[in-house]
């Protein structure tokens, strides 16, 4: 099993309507969350706030992990943050999924938005001078140990 932190990044990486808004390759605003000075927008950031492994079970222990993953889209403008998030979260098409939510990775594992999103404009300052507006969205992972 890779790092669902290492899967993500990948994945947004490789969809072409995320890259569209936040650029591609290297420079890609993709990002742990940290602080935010000198990073121009639109960005994404993001941090595993949780999981454990092995998941119990009333039957005993199994051989599933959890992962839980917050992503920030943060944008310049209120419709820009909501537009990044849509594009993150996708379509949840069953068959194929444009975005992470009801994605199954190349190690098959269900990606489940759980909470989201939700939107707060951040009280910090850019290099840009500006408060940006920022979209969360909180996904969780069961993968197999």
């Amino acid at each position: 099993m890779s790092d669902p932190v290492t899967t993500m990044v990948a994945r947004l990486k490789d969809l072409s309507a995320v890259t569209d808004i936040i650029g591609s390759g290297n420079n890609a605003k993709i990002e742990p969350v940290r602080s935010h000075q000198g990073v121009a927008l639109p960005r994404i950031t993001y941090q595993r706030i949780g999981g454990e492994g092995p998941v119990n079970a009333a039957g005993g222990t199994t051989k599933t992990a959890e992962a839980r993953i917050q992503i920030y889209c943060d944008a310049a403008t209120y419709d820009g943050a909501w537009t990044l998030a849509r594009v993150v979260q996708g379509d949840c098409d069953p068959t194929s999924p444009t975005g992470l939510s009801g994605w199954i990775d190349g190690n098959g594992d269900t990606w489940h938005l759980v909470l989201g999103p939700l939107d707060r404009p951040v009280p910090v300052k850019t290099d840009q001078d500006e408060a940006p507006f920022q979209v969360v969205q909180d996904y969780i992972i069961w993968y197999s140990e």
